[in-house]
């Protein structure tokens, strides 16, 4: 029997996470019973960063089966926002990716600390030298003088 998406989205979630997720459902479910309403479920997403639009919203409705009498249970409220959760980190790794390459003047995959330089001359930011070199030094995990795009990541998401 295969999985389908939503569950491959779940098994991205930790322990931590669904359990977090767990008791912010359960704060909704005030009548005990296991699910929430359509209109408790936007103030829940809302209460943790996620700000569906109505048209959103219908389509999540439609998406994850929501019963007619608009009832949510926590196992599709979890896809829901294991899915929502997927998207973002998507989203960030794209854009991480995309300042990596940017920063990445000479497209060598490494990023080295005139780079880093250049940069900072360049932008209206008011960066010491003292400052970069710090940076680079945590950065540069592995002490070559290079940041590659695994240590970029690391200190970014981090």
């Amino acid at each position: 029997m295969s999985k389908n998406k939503e569950d491959e989205f779940i098994e991205l979630l930790s322990e931590q996470e669904i359990c977090e997720l767990h008791e912010a459902f359960n704060i909704f479910d005030v009548e005990s019973d296991g699910s929430i309403n359509s209109k408790q479920l936007i103030i829940l997403m809302n209460s943790l960063k996620q700000y569906p639009s109505q048209k959103e919203l219908e389509k999540i409705l439609n998406e994850f089966n929501i019963d007619k009498n608009g009832q949510i249970y926590f196992n599709q409220f979890l896809k829901i926002m294991a899915k929502r959760l997927k998207n973002i980190k998507e989203d960030e790794d794209r854009y991480l990716k995309n300042l990596f390459s940017n920063l990445d003047r000479n497209n060598n995959g490494l990023i080295s600390i005139h780079e880093i330089r250049y940069i900072v001359t360049h932008s209206n930011e008011n960066i010491s030298e003292k400052d970069i070199e710090t940076i680079m030094k945590e950065a540069d995990t592995d002490g070559d003088g290079l940041i590659s795009f695994e240590e970029f990541m690391t200190i970014m998401k981090n």
